[in-house]
């Protein structure tokens, strides 16, 4: 039966992604038993069971195996189109880029001597994962918030529940009060606090779906707070917001 198996992503830099009974799971070196419902229970397919992922930086890796249907197989990964993510599509980003960004911050910390504090909202930790994925991030690395409600905020970073009532949890003064509380509580150097809209809901004229708010704090400065407004899935808008954070953690503000 197809609960007992499964398609493999062998590649550790590719992840990606098959609807699952309306549901997308994200995909690593995890296995996944995924494919339509129609796939299920079938032969296994595509040339003896291997097929293909796209990866932006490598192209088409023969890494996939699937198990189901061959025409359903490969009707699922030629179906990525109609269910855009952040790694399938060639103008995306793939795990390799975000590898980049934090190995260019890593050294962009230990070349200043500096500790990195993440406080995150709709990233839901992903800041801190990408930098803790690289050995010796302890070197450079402190510590990490996922404060996701508003009453988290307020008890984890000391964010005013005025603050947020009134400004909302996605703006330039949520984020900046949540970088000051983020430092206040570490021995960290540098902050950076992240709070947006991921969607697919949830969105207003004032803060559509794809709207993330940014601060970064050195101690000791002031912030510099950024809006942007990524396009794409909740994976991908999540996704481009992290990496937009790696890259201007590693950079000299003004």
């Amino acid at each position: 039966m197809w609960g007992a198996r499964h398609a493999e992503f062998a590649s550790p830099i590719v992840a990606g992604f098959l609807r699952n009974g309306g549901e997308v799971r994200k995909s690593g070196r995890m296995a996944l038993r995924c494919l339509s419902p129609e796939a299920r229970g079938g032969v296994a397919g595509l040339a003896g069971g291997r097929g293909f992922a796209y990866n932006p930086d490598s192209g088409f890796l023969p890494r996939l195996s699937f198990f189901g249907a061959p025409a359903i197989a490969w009707k699922a990964v030629w179906s990525a189109k109609a269910m855009p993510d952040a790694h399938m599509l060639p103008d995306s980003i793939s795990d390799a880029q975000l590898l980049a960004a934090a190995d260019a911050l890593a050294h962009y910390c230990r070349t200043h001597g500096l500790r990195i504090v993440a406080a995150e909202s709709c990233t839901g930790g992903w800041l801190a994962r990408c930098c803790t994925d690289l050995p010796g991030s302890s070197d450079w690395f402190e510590c990490g918030w996922v404060a996701y409600s508003n009453a988290a905020k307020s008890r984890l970073l000391g964010v005013a529940p005025e603050l947020i009532e009134q400004a909302g949890a996605v703006s330039q003064e949520t984020v900046e009060a949540m970088a000051a509380g983020a430092l206040e509580r570490t021995g960290g150097d540098r902050a950076c606090a992240i709070s947006g809209v991921a969607g697919p809901g949830g969105g207003t004229p004032r803060t559509p779906v794809g709207c993330i708010w940014f601060a970064f704090l050195c101690r000791g400065g002031e912030p510099t707070s950024e809006r942007q407004v990524f396009s794409g899935t909740r994976e991908s808008v999540r996704c481009q917001a992290v990496l937009h954070a790696l890259r201007r953690l590693g950079q000299d503000w003004a």
